[in-house]
């Protein structure tokens, strides 16, 4: 599983402009507070949007979570100064959000089709 698939989903979940949300990570019907993992939660912010997708992808386990945190990551060089306050930030909106994200499915679609790094001859000691 790639990084920019996921982020390919986390961007399909939050397309509904209706979706997303500051303040939390998800929310439920009711608009409670819940884990982006919930079956019931509604609306997420990007972060939250991201966990949801790599849990739809994983279901579950520490697969789920060290790809979550792998693509949390990717996203972080990209939001300034965290994604959780580029997400909430008042000057911010929907478009802006889903414009990260389009940025950062970009970056990662690149760095996964550049081939691995040759590695280093061994040095011989002397």
């Amino acid at each position: 599983m790639t990084v920019a698939r996921t982020l390919v989903r986390a961007r399909q979940i939050l397309e509904p402009p209706h979706v997303w949300i500051k303040g939390h990570l998800a929310r439920d019907a009711d608009n409670k507070p819940c884990r982006p993992t919930d079956p019931n939660a509604k609306r997420f912010d990007m972060a939250g949007a991201i966990e949801a997708a790599a849990f739809d992808i994983f279901g579950g386990g520490q697969a789920f979570h060290d790809h979550d945190m792998l693509c949390l990551r990717h996203l972080r060089r990209f939001a300034f100064p965290s994604i959780v306050e580029f997400n909430d930030h008042p000057q911010r909106d929907h478009a802006h959000v889903l414009k990260l994200l389009d940025h950062a499915i970009a970056v990662a679609k690149v760095e996964e089709q550049a081939p691995a790094a040759a590695p280093l001859p061994a040095v011989q000691a002397q």
